[in-house]
């Protein structure tokens, strides 16, 4: 492909539009998964909470293949995981679920990480890059311009979009972290040029929240020893 057709080709990428993003999931064994904040951001259609069928079907209409797969636990499986380790107590851990998939269209690729909520896998996050050998800095700075506006902070080689209300708005790196969703923009980063859709760090935190009171509630801390 030549330089002509690969602009166009990220522009097409850059403008295409997001399909509706997933249910909130619900624990499988009582207490529910974080639903977290739907962000404003897609990368090639793909938006975060997107279930792997949606994901698939986003790749498809904008050409993209899929290369590689990782399966890993369920929501299931990481309740029994926390179980075991907050009790020593072993519990069924179930299927496994899709937790990785990576994609490729030409000489650009995208990589998908995903979370295992109660009525299977969600996007937790996607990475986009292409060498930067392929696309001048400038030709992709205003791509992105066109396709999420202008950032909430930029910096020579990088911009960060974070959501509404976000108490930090911070740079990726600093000691403070984005709390919720936002995007990172490299357009120089070492040798790509890199989107970075995130969830934040509250939707994390409450993931790890709600596995803890789900293996809490399963085996209740005792009142007192049996010896």
């Amino acid at each position: 492909m030549g330089k002509v057709g690969l602009v166009g080709s990220i522009l097409a990428l850059l403008l295409s539009a997001a399909p509706a993003s997933a249910a909130p999931e619900t624990g499988r064994f009582g207490v529910q998964a974080p639903t977290g904040v739907t962000a404003p951001w897609s990368i090639a259609g793909i938006s975060l909470r997107m279930s792997p069928s949606e994901v698939s079907a986003a790749m498809k209409a904008a050409g993209y293949a899929l290369e590689s797969r990782i399966m890993g636990r369920s929501w299931q499986g990481e309740v029994a995981n926390e179980v075991a380790n907050l009790r020593q107590i072993r519990i069924p851990a179930g299927v496994e679920v899709i937790r990785r998939e990576d994609y490729r269209k030409g000489q650009e690729r995208i990589r998908v990480e995903y979370l295992a909520g109660g009525s299977g896998a969600y996007v937790s996050s996607v990475d986009y890059a292409i060498n930067a050998h392929a696309i001048d800095a400038e030709r992709f700075r205003a791509a992105v311009l066109a396709k999420y506006g202008g950032p909430s902070l930029r910096w020579d080689w990088e911009s960060l979009y974070c959501s509404l209300g976000e108490p930090q708005c911070s740079r990726t790196g600093s000691l403070v972290t984005n709390q919720l969703p936002n995007l990172t923009v490299y357009v120089a980063s070492i040798s790509d040029r890199v989107l970075q859709l995130r969830q934040g760090e509250r939707a994390d935190r409450a993931y790890d929240a709600a596995l803890r009171a789900e293996a809490e509630r399963l085996y209740p801390k005792q009142d007192r020893p049996s010896f």
